[in-house]
């Protein structure tokens, strides 16, 4: 892969939503894979990816298989047989967190490290390149400043998020809805407890606010910042899924996807054009193609 390559991602919560984001400009799309995957509500079977993938290659889009939670020894053997599954259908790279995949039995398939490793510093970045990984999958959390510090000091791949939800804690290291009720973020079942309301009290237990969706951030948006990204580093730009006012997640459908894929602008056309490459834009595929808070206490509202 071309290593000066400014590429748009997407993510694909299922076949339809990877289809629209191949038609509406995407250069790649991410979905998640049947089991140990951050995205396990998907429900997506081989079937599916294979399908999404078929379509994607037409265009020479590519397809990223998320299989990004943390495995249990017990797991490893099936995680194992389901890579190459997928391997064999012709997904284009795996999304993992669990360093134990690289101890598998492994086909020749790329790896990247997925957001999920709070990969934050030039170490962790640096780790990811040495043990294999061809693209790391920077936090959303990190400022441009430092985004800038990480690809002046390493040679991987890089991937950026342009927009997607975040987290009131790093990427990979929120243990709140495990802590609440056992479901743990990193094996693909956290409940977003960060999203719901709250209260918050003193020590004294004095209420302060009240039914607030106090640890629910807005979503990142950097769609005015994509030229100083691109100035700063050639990498993958990602978008997420779209959250509401209120933090909840809403259903994603052709208008959405078309909405943010829409601000991918010229950087790519202009790109095309000077190298004389394919012209990918959304028209001709479609044409061819069908502030922080000090809290004391947070309490939950009484129902």
């Amino acid at each position: 892969m071309d290593m000066n390559r400014v590429e748009l991602l997407a993510p694909a919560k299922n076949v339809i939503c990877g289809i629209e984001a191949i038609l509406h400009g995407a250069d790649a799309v991410y979905i998640g894979a049947p089991k140990y995957s951050a995205r396990s509500a998907a429900g997506n079977t081989i079937q599916d990816i294979e399908q999404l993938v078929r379509f994607a290659h037409q265009y020479h889009a590519r397809v990223f298989v998320a299989l990004n939670t943390l495995l249990t020894d017990a797991e490893l053997a099936e995680a194992e047989q389901l890579i190459h599954q997928l391997y064999h259908i012709g997904v284009d790279a795996l999304i993992v967190q669990d360093t134990g995949i690289f101890n598998l039995n492994l086909p020749p398939i790329a790896l990247h490290a997925s957001t999920q490793a709070d990969n934050r510093t030039v170490e962790k970045v640096r780790f990811w390149q040495e043990v294999g990984c061809e693209q790391v999958v920077l936090a959303r959390e990190l400022s441009l400043e430092q985004i800038k510090e990480i690809a002046a000091q390493t040679n991987v791949r890089l991937e950026a998020f342009v927009h997607g939800a975040l987290c009131v804690s790093y990427s990979g290291q929120c243990y709140l809805s495990h802590v609440i009720g056992g479901r743990s973020a990193n094996r693909g079942a956290c409940a977003q407890p960060c999203r719901l309301s709250w209260n918050l009290e003193n020590a004294e237990g004095k209420r302060l606010i009240s039914n607030r969706h106090l640890l629910s951030l807005r979503d990142l948006n950097n769609s005015k910042n994509i030229e100083e990204l691109i100035t700063a580093l050639y990498c993958r730009l990602s978008v997420e899924d779209i959250k509401d006012e209120d933090g909840k997640k809403k259903k994603k459908d052709k208008e959405d996807e078309s909405k943010i894929l829409g601000k991918r602008g010229y950087f790519r056309v202009n790109r095309d054009t000077e190298r004389g490459e394919r012209n990918t834009n959304k028209e001709n595929r479609r044409n061819t193609e069908s502030e922080v808070l000090d809290l004391d206490m947070l309490t939950r509202p009484k129902t």
